[in-house]
């Protein structure tokens, strides 16, 4: 398996997601592509955190976890890619069993590989790249909101957020009704589904 072709498939899932679910179907090598893109995403978030957490970047809200919120980010880079599992597998899981219950006939394999994929693109272009600066080279700049810049208005902090979380919903409820055979009138209520127990999974550590 070459790395090209897994970054050929991250940037096909996020502009053009139900071609490239039907092509990552006919790859025997669908699981692989899915943990390249989840060690991807979860290494280039855990490393910047870790750093962020060197220059003295605290938590900018009370962790819910028993955290120091001054240590909150050397903690958390180091497990970023255990919590990047983990919402991977609850939100594919949850997919798949609801999936089944809708006579859905993909593989929690498949699943599993679409989900990581969908997230890479979405996650690097809407947050990483304007919370890694911050972290890496202006930790001065402490926001005082989650995943806010203090030189950006509030709006475009939050539109920002959003617009990359819907991005993801809507791509990964396209994969989701290739993969397991669904309509997107099934798919997107089980997508949405998903969310909702993967979101509730990351209010457990995320600020």
């Amino acid at each position: 398996m070459r790395p090209s072709i897994t970054l050929r498939y991250i940037v096909d899932i996020g502009f053009r997601p139900r071609r490239a679910a039907e092509q990552l179907l006919a790859d025997p090598g669908h699981l692989q592509h899915g943990v390249t893109a989840w060690l991807w995403i979860g290494l280039i978030y855990g490393l910047t955190a870790f750093v962020g957490g060197l220059n003295g970047v605290g938590a900018s809200t009370e962790p819910s976890l028993r955290l120091p919120s001054a240590r909150y980010y050397l903690w958390m880079g180091p497990a970023t890619p255990l919590l990047y599992l983990l919402n991977f597998l609850v939100i594919a899981g949850s997919i798949h069993l609801l999936a089944k219950l809708a006579k859905g006939r993909g593989s929690y394999e498949q699943t599993f590989a679409v989900t990581a994929l969908t997230f890479v693109l979405p996650v690097v272009l809407t947050m990483w790249v304007f919370e890694m600066p911050l972290l890496v080279f202006f930790p001065h700049l402490q926001p005082k909101v989650p995943g806010g810049l203090w030189i950006l208005p509030a709006w475009f902090n939050n539109g920002r957020q959003w617009f990359g979380l819907i991005w993801i919903f809507f791509i990964l409820g396209i994969a989701t009704s290739r993969v397991q055979r669904l309509s997107i009138w099934k798919a997107l209520p089980i997508t949405l589904a998903a969310f909702i127990f993967g979101w509730a999974v990351e209010l457990t550590y995320l600020r």
